[in-house]
């Protein structure tokens, strides 16, 4: 769960440390703005999944290829 940016608390406490109150809300703006494009936790846990899915089908299909040619080799060396 994400927790909701404070842009007042912000702003005051940077008005609080000399900064220029126009300079601490474009400071702060741009800060809101950076936030919103940052993954969450919920969204990195469905990317790990979906990477895992994709891993998994991966596998299986390497598996399955594994196994029909070695009945290939299997029924060309029968025949020879």
């Amino acid at each position: 769960m994400t927790r909701k940016f404070d842009t007042l608390t912000a702003v005051r406490n940077l008005e609080a440390a000399g900064i220029d109150s126009s300079h601490a809300e474009a400071i702060v703006s741009s800060i809101g703005y950076a936030r919103e494009d940052l993954a969450t936790k919920a969204d990195l846990a469905a990317a790990v999944a979906k990477i895992e899915t994709q891993i998994e089908r991966a596998t299986n299909r390497t598996l399955l290829a594994v196994i029909a040619v070695g009945g290939v080799i299997i029924a060309t060396v029968k025949l020879l």
